[in-house]
């Protein structure tokens, strides 16, 4: 939704909260997001934890990595003792692989402090099915290649560009690449198709409602997750 309206009703009174576009605090209305979501059996098999646990040697830990299934619950156990230790299990953040350093770091002082540890790997999970960003470092790789096909639209803030709503007034475009023009300041609406090349050319200065940027509404054409 372009705006969404909040209305928190407590005991103490009402609040009203509008998003306008950046984070505000609030879940997002984003598509599938109130769907039920279920793993495919290829995905299941590509999910792991690490498990970690303290030593006395020279580097303090030792690691072996599992897989996260009902065989993979009799390997952490195989590794860790779970009777005399207590043990600390960790999810990963976005795009946060369990050899991260961040990741290592926020382990190291449960490790200090004699625990096990669990990382459950998400990352496999997160770059396949929802590769949107990811695209974006590919959209400005073609953009040098094709500096005049990458047209985007101004916009009168992020939560109109996200629809796409930017055709009202005058249209003001810009150029995604070598040709981006940086004295027209502002938040850019940039239409692009599916599949290669992606671009759109001067179709981007018509008002479409999504149209080529439907496909951002649907679920993952892959098989990794089923919603």
């Amino acid at each position: 939704m372009v705006f969404t309206f909040l209305v928190l009703l407590c005991a103490c009174g009402c609040v009203f909260a509008i998003d306008t576009g950046f984070p505000a605090g609030y879940m997002g209305d984003c598509p599938g997001m109130y769907n039920d979501t279920q793993f495919s059996d290829s995905t299941k098999r590509s999910l792991s934890v690490v498990v970690m646990w303290p030593t006395n040697g020279f580097i303090r830990s030792q690691e072996r990595k599992c897989q996260l299934s009902v065989r993979g619950a009799a390997c952490v156990a195989r590794h860790l003792n779970l009777n005399k230790r207590k043990t600390q299990v960790m999810i990963t953040g976005y795009l946060d692989a369990t050899f991260s350093p961040v990741v290592r770091s926020v382990a190291a002082p449960y490790l200090e402090m004699g625990r096990n540890i669990i990382l459950v790997e998400v990352f496999p999970l997160l770059i396949r099915p929802y590769p949107i960003h990811i695209r974006s470092a590919f959209y400005w790789l073609l953009a040098y290649e094709n500096p005049d096909k990458f047209i985007a639209v101004r916009c009168e803030s992020v939560a109109k560009a996200r629809h796409g709503d930017c055709y009202n007034d005058t249209v003001v475009p810009n150029f995604l690449g070598p040709k981006t023009n940086f004295t027209n300041k502002g938040i850019y609406y940039l239409p692009t198709k599916e599949q290669l090349p992606y671009y759109i050319g001067e179709e981007g200065l018509k008002k479409r409602k999504y149209n080529h940027n439907g496909y951002l509404l649907r679920v993952s054409p892959d098989n990794d997750v089923i919603v």
